[in-house]
């Protein structure tokens, strides 16, 4: 009797794993995996990045020159902002520190960096940190 159990046990678990191993595969039935890959359209372009800092005028208030005055105490100079992490500095310019600054001083730049696209505040962003680049490798040669 524990051996026609035993046989009958082994018997039903051998023709599992024969149906589990040998089952036709079914394509139909796969799910497809989807890659997407993601491509970046924009271009980081300094020369675009130049053109922005001059028509938003940028530089009328963060002085490019390490020295040189500021226009208030709580504004950055230019090196200082280009020191800035890339997340914080884009935080900085975007979000937090210019709102409500426009209004007063300069009406028309609020509208036109609300109205930038990705592409623009990436290459104004580009731009920023490749000043401290470029203002860290002319001090290292003077020295």
């Amino acid at each position: 009797m524990v051996l026609s159990s035993i046989r009958l046990s082994l018997g039903s678990l051998g023709m599992c794993v024969l149906f589990a191993c040998t089952g036709s595969v079914n394509n139909e039935n796969r799910i497809p995996q989807v890659i997407k890959a993601v491509k970046d359209t924009c271009n980081l372009d300094l020369t675009g990045g130049r053109r922005l800092i001059a028509n938003l005028s940028c530089t009328n208030c963060h002085i490019v020159w390490d020295n040189g005055p500021r226009m208030r105490k709580n504004i950055p100079l230019f090196t200082e902002l280009s020191a800035m992490d890339s997340v914080k500095l884009r935080d900085y310019i975007f979000k937090t520190k210019h709102n409500g600054m426009y209004i007063k001083d300069f009406p028309d730049a609020g509208k036109r960096i609300d109205s930038l696209s990705e592409c623009d505040k990436n290459n104004l962003i580009h731009y920023i940190k490749d000043h401290n680049k470029d203002h860290i490798n002319s001090s290292s040669k003077n020295k």
